[in-house]
Parts: structure tokens; C-alpha cells; sequence
């Protein structure tokens, strides 16, 4: 196998980890769960006939109009909202699955939201381990089966609709990983991937760029350049310009046929009737960049550059990630399940709460996590759940938990005794 392409594989595939076999018996339990629960959700939604993933039926659409040379961008496959929104090269990873039928592809799709699911909780575990938010211990099933149950809700979601969160978040777990392991190649590459789906996830960048980690961002670069070229020699060079324009158009109309309640724009009108204008996410995301240059150039920097400490740097920068991710659906207009972006935030939370002898804590830690996952019409009833999305409980929730990371990172991150 090609080294750089065997680098990449063994963020993900066991066999090809070290010390894999030990990691394996530990994780056993969590394994097996949660792969029971999948065929039981499979099994489910077929016997209701509800198996009709809309939004992988929008990706295998549109790769079968590219390969027909029929319009992509601006006409619905599937439902009303059905648009392509999406790179031109996210479709060359969909392409060969349009010489199945779409149930066939679609199981397959399936099976791979699964996997990456199952590969994401292990590898944000291997990274709480390795920048010492976690201890080893004989719990890590317990650990892995309940951060899976937070998000379970919303995974479900995922599954039925056949979105692509949960592979996005084992793409950037993966770079964080790559990058503890110095592999810059592969680290840029799981980026460029993520990033090539959905755009503004550039701004996890930023924290890379921060930590100095210039070969990432060139790895990146070129990665992003060789996928373009990639997609060019596959279109011709006219019609991939006339398509990364269409790209370009259909990702700024994305909010004239989507809303969110979540989002702080929506719940500042919910709660405080303000007049918020559309272009308001785009500033709150300007000044979430601002505010964590800020707390890295007065906090971090002199911990990971005066006195540098692997563990802290990795922690740091792992943190920083994960709850600029865990933001992105409070800040853009966005579906519910986008808040499975939440899963490393969740993980590094219940990680730092296993360090505290606090009850009060957990107890606001659990009242959270039910405002976040437990939001469902089977649980709740239509009529409450209506109500509950109405008023951005899930939005307020996440901003909760975010706030509970953040503080609880402080009082960790005081041990370091970062000069001030």
C-alpha cells in the first residue's frame, strides 16, 4: 500500500493501529452495542418504510446529473429543498455508488454514517487519552456507550435523512490525530475533505495556524489543489469553472429556503423580539474568530510557546477545535442534526467532569444533555416537541454546554500554571 495512502487508512481502521488488539478488548463492549443498535435501526426503518435518506438522495442525484452532463446546482432532487449545495468533487466520492440501485447505495451509505460514527467516538477517545483529559481505566465502554446515547437522538436523524456530520467529524478527528502524530500529509488531506463538503469549516484552521503548524496548512493546500485538478480533469476545464460557480451561487442562497431556531440570531428574536438582519451570523462568526484569537494570544500562546508541554499544546488545540465546531450550528442556519458537531465538546465535557467530585455538576451536565438529545415526538409528543424546537432548546442547550466546556478548561488548564 501506498505510505501516505496507509497513513491516512490507519486513523481509521484498526488493524492497522498499534497496540490495536488491547484498544480493541476494551472497546469491545462499545463495539458491539452500538453496532446492534445500527442493524436495529436499519431493520426498523425498513419494516416502517421509512428507509428514504432525502439528503443522500440529493448526492446521488446530483452525481448522476454531473455524469449525464445535466444541470447540478439550482433544481431539487427529491423534496422541494432538495438542492444540490455541495462541491463538484464531493460528487466523484458519489459517482460509483449511481451503478447501484439507490436502495442498494443508499444501505451502503448507511453502513458508512455507521462506521463513521463507531471510528470518531474511538479516535476522540484515543485523543482525550493522549492530551490527558481522560485517564486509561477499565470504564472505557461505559465512557464510549454513554457519549454515543447523548447523541443518539440526533444520530438517528442522521441515519434517516443520510447526512454526512458524522463523517465529517471522523475527518477532522483524524487530522487531530494525524497531527499528535506528526503525520502533516494525512492531517491536511482529512481536512481538505471536510472542508471541500462544507466550506466554512475553514475556520478550524485557524487554531492550526495559531499552533504553527505551517506543514498541515501546506498539506492542505495541496490536497484541496490536487482534488480540484482531479475534478477539472474529469469535467474539462469549462464546465468545472461553470459548475464551482454554480457552487459558489448555491451556497449563498442556502438561507432563502432554510431556518433554524437554534441559532443566536433566531433565539435573540424568540426571546428579546429583536430585529436581527440575516447578515448578523456572519458577523457573530467574525467576532467568534476574534474572540478566540484573543483568549489564544493572552492565554494560550504562552503556555504552548514560554513554557512548551506536549499534553497542554495537544489539549489546546484539540479544545480549541472542538468547541469552534460545536459552535458552527448556533452561529449558521442549519439542520438539527448539524449539532452531532457537538460530539467531541460532549466527550471532552464528561471527560473533565470525571476529574471533579461535584454532583451539582453532573446534575447541570445531564439536565443539558436532555435539553440537546432528548427532543423527539416518540418521547415527548408532537405537540411538545413542537413546542420545544420552537423556542431553540436545543440551541440554548449547546450554548450551555459550550459555556460548561469553557469554564471547566480554565480551571483544568490552571494547573499548568500559565504565566500571566
Amino acid at each position: 500500500m501506498n505510505p501516505a495512502l496507509r497513513n491516512f487508512a490507519s486513523l481509521f481502521i484498526p488493524k492497522l493501529q498499534s497496540k490495536s488488539q488491547a484498544s480493541m478488548k476494551q472497546q469491545k463492549g462499545f463495539i458491539l452495542f452500538s453496532g446492534l443498535l445500527f442493524v436495529l435501526i436499519y431493520i426498523i426503518e425498513n419494516i416502517n418504510q421509512r428507509f428514504w435518506l432525502n439528503d443522500f438522495q440529493v448526492y446521488y442525484g446530483a452525481a448522476k446529473a454531473l455524469s449525464a452532463n445535466a444541470q447540478v446546482y439550482g433544481l431539487p432532487f427529491g423534496l422541494g429543498t432538495g438542492f444540490y449545495k455541495y462541491s463538484p468533487e464531493f460528487l466523484l466520492f458519489i459517482l460509483p455508488l449511481t451503478n447501484l440501485s439507490f436502495q442498494a447505495a443508499s444501505t451502503l451509505h448507511f453502513i458508512g454514517i455507521a462506521l463513521a460514527s463507531i471510528v470518531a467516538l474511538r479516535v476522540i477517545h484515543r485523543l482525550l487519552l493522549q492530551s490527558g483529559f481522560l485517564e486509561q481505566d477499565t470504564k472505557t465502554n461505559l465512557f464510549l456507550i454513554l457519549s454515543f446515547i447523548c447523541v443518539l437522538n440526533h444520530l438517528v436523524r442522521e441515519l434517516h435523512l443520510g447526512n454526512v456530520n458524522m463523517i465529517l467529524v471522523m475527518l477532522i478527528s483524524g487530522a487531530l490525530l494525524a497531527l499528535r502524530q506528526n503525520k502533516a500529509f494525512t492531517a491536511g488531506l482529512c481536512l481538505a475533505l471536510a472542508i471541500l463538503i462544507k466550506p466554512y469549516l475553514v475556520i478550524l484552521l485557524l487554531p492550526i495556524l495559531y499552533h504553527r503548524r505551517i506543514q498541515v496548512l501546506v498539506a492542505f493546500g495541496m490536497s484541496t489543489l490536487a482534488m480540484l485538478m482531479v475534478f477539472t480533469l474529469y469535467a474539462g476545464f469549462g464546465p468545472s469553472l461553470h459548475l464551482h460557480q454554480a457552487w459558489l451561487k448555491a451556497m449563498l442562497e442556502h438561507n432563502s429556503y432554510l431556518s433554524s431556531a437554534h441559532t443566536v440570531s433566531s433565539l435573540l428574536h424568540f426571546y428579546f423580539h429583536l430585529p436581527v438582519p440575516a447578515s448578523f451570523q456572519w458577523l457573530l462568526l467574525g467576532f467568534v474568530m476574534v474572540l478566540y484569537t484573543l483568549l489564544y494570544f493572552i492565554r494560550i500562546q504562552k503556555r504552548v510557546f514560554v513554557e512548551p508541554s506536549k499534553k497542554y499544546e495537544t489539549g489546546a488545540l484539540n479544545a480549541s477545535v472542538w468547541i469552534l465546531l460545536a459552535a458552527f450550528p448556533n452561529i449558521l442556519v442549519t439542520d438539527t442534526e448539524h449539532f452531532l458537531y457537538s460530539l467531541p465538546m460532549i466527550m471532552l465535557l464528561m471527560s473533565l467532569l470525571r476529574t471533579r467530585k461535584s454532583s451539582l455538576l453532573w446534575i447541570i451536565f445531564i439536565v443539558l444533555v436532555l435539553l440537546y438529545g432528548a427532543n423527539s415526538s416518540d418521547l415527548l409528543g408532537s405537540s411538545l416537541s413542537e413546542k420545544v424546537e420552537q423556542a431553540g432548546v436545543l440551541g440554548l442547550a449547546n450554548l450551555g454546554l459550550m459555556t460548561m466546556s469553557l469554564c471547566l478548561l480554565a480551571q483544568h488548564n490552571s494547573k499548568y500554571k500559565i504565566p500571566a
